[in-house]
């Protein structure tokens, strides 16, 4: 079956052969890391949670806290414990059979290895054959054996070839259903792994909602040594600091309006001047006096040379005395009229 074709087919299996053990053996590395990876992360899991039960223990004032830090820490503790169990299981169904192809390989090369000497057999006894027909035509017994070693070299060749033939196909058959089988061996492990650490944390997640930060905070508050401020002070103090200026400005205020309530009447005369009237001496100074507002009085009552009218501006010129007389007798109004007067002026 296999003489005219020999050297090819069993390059073609060496090949088949050797493709599977370079990628299989990488695969099966692989795994290995992932393993140890696995191992590493579960090492560090269970070191937090021993941190998370050894706070918990030590935490006396906040107790919705404890409950729920020993709750989560078992839960993760417990994922932990999965994931060693996806170890074991990926280190004995995956890693081990995939180890063991090394071993397979190693026979499959053999049986090769054996139909390729058998063949090589089977063609040297060929070649002393027709040598010795060729030589020596003549010598008939010698040329019956070789003819009959020639004949058996080629059946053990042929027979090689066929076990070669068997052996690889039953070899891609099982690598098919291996691989198969490892890889979904591995997809199960982990789907049942991430399942069970889906619910454990679901679990984890309830007690993280468990903790009752304003209770435990008052708890906090009651057992602190240090004094604190009652509710409705610490509202004072937060608007003053929210506040300042505005709190300085009316602290100042008060404090000014106290120190000159604060006075007596008779000293807050003499300090700043009656209540009820002004000297009539004081010189009235530029915009800023009672008796400097003529502006807010009607022309009637006005004084001065602009209140006059053009014909009385003509009969001064000409030397009449009237103006001047009337001028003369013209006093200052009291305070308290002109008082009087701008009110009414100004409610106009």
């Amino acid at each position: 079956m296999y003489q005219d074709r020999d050297p090819n087919n069993t390059k073609f299996v060496l090949d088949r052969i050797n493709q599977t053990e370079k990628y299989l053996g990488s695969i099966c590395l692989q795994f290995g890391k992932v393993c140890r990876k696995e191992a590493r992360l579960r090492d560090c899991n269970d070191s937090l949670a021993q941190n998370m039960f050894e706070f918990a223990d030590r935490e006396r004032i906040n107790t919705t806290l404890r409950q729920s830090l020993q709750q989560y820490a078992s839960y993760l503790s417990a994922v932990e414990d999965y994931r060693n169990t996806l170890i074991t299981r990926i280190e004995n169904q995956i890693l081990e059979p995939l180890a063991k192809y090394g071993e397979v390989l190693k026979l499959k090369r053999q049986a090769v290895q054996k139909a390729i000497n058998a063949r090589d057999k089977g063609a040297q006894r060929q070649r002393k054959l027709q040598q010795a027909t060729s030589r020596n035509p003549g010598n008939r017994d010698a040329i019956v054996a070789m003819q009959v070693n020639a004949e058996y070299a080629q059946t053990e060749s042929s027979r090689a070839d066929n076990v070669v033939q068997d052996e690889i196909d039953k070899f891609e058959q099982m690598k098919l259903t291996d691989i198969k089988k490892y890889l979904t061996d591995f997809t199960l492990i982990n789907l049942a792994f991430h399942a069970r650490a889906m619910e454990m944390y679901t679990y984890a997640h309830q007690q993280l909602l468990n903790i009752d930060i304003a209770r435990d905070l008052e708890e906090f508050r009651t057992a602190a040594p240090f004094h604190r401020l009652h509710p409705s002070q610490r509202s004072v103090s937060e608007t003053a600091l929210n506040n300042p200026k505005r709190t300085t400005g009316g602290a100042l205020s008060g404090q000014h309006s106290g120190s000159m309530s604060v006075l007596p009447d008779h000293r807050r005369d003499e300090e700043l001047g009656s209540r009820h009237s002004l000297p009539a001496d004081t010189r009235p100074y530029r915009g800023g006096s009672v008796e400097n507002d003529d502006y807010r009085k009607p022309q009637s009552a006005r004084g001065g040379l602009h209140s006059s009218s053009p014909a009385h501006e003509h009969s001064s010129k000409h030397g009449t005395s009237t103006s001047t007389t009337s001028k003369q007798k013209t006093t200052k109004p009291n305070i308290p009229e002109l008082i009087s007067s701008n009110s009414s002026d100004s409610d106009d």
